[in-house]
């Protein structure tokens, strides 16, 4: 790191300035989205209320290449295995073809785009870490709370109300 270096050559004139620099950035950064990557970084699951009954609809949004719906049920039965269980084997489902054109990926961005930024959007956006794995402890509580119609009450996009699952747009 830059600063480092300047501070062991002991020029701690340019090592402050480098970490002004440093700090202005983080700061910038730390204002964003979690949108705001490399195109080719972004790996997201999208929750939304399913128009088959008793269901949410999911969608996974990576490399620029939009999946889904994968309808999640979410009947009540006894022996069935806990939500969360169930999306880790649902999610790998939402297979992506690979296989697509600039104008598909450049739609599907688009589509995407226009989801995330809708002032009344309906379900939630969930955004893979930089190792690539999935919150799917959170996921697994917004499978819920969509389900129920409830708004996410802790940080934006939230939730809204609807019984028809579509293409997030």
């Amino acid at each position: 790191m830059e600063r480092d270096r300047l501070s062991s050559d002991l020029d701690f004139e340019g090592a402050a300035r480098q970490h002004e620099k440093v700090t202005k950035v983080k700061g910038i950064a730390s204002s964003c989205s979690e949108i705001y990557r490399g195109l080719d970084q972004i790996d997201a699951v999208i929750v939304q209320p399913a128009s088959q009954p008793e269901s949410v609809a999911l969608f996974r949004f990576s490399h620029g290449e939009l999946a889904g719906p994968e309808y999640f049920s979410m009947e009540a039965r006894d022996d069935a295995p806990p939500v969360e269980a169930r999306l880790r084997e649902t999610l790998p489902k939402l297979v992506l073809s690979g296989a697509r054109s600039l104008q598909q990926f450049t739609e599907e961005l688009a589509i995407l785009k226009r989801w995330y930024y809708r002032t009344h959007k309906t379900g939630e956006i969930f955004f893979a870490n930089h190792q690539g794995e999935l919150p799917v402890r959170r996921i697994s509580n917004a499978v819920q709370r969509v389900f129920r119609g409830e708004k996410e009450t802790a940080d934006p996009p939230a939730s809204e109300n609807s019984s028809v699952a579509q293409t997030p747009e």
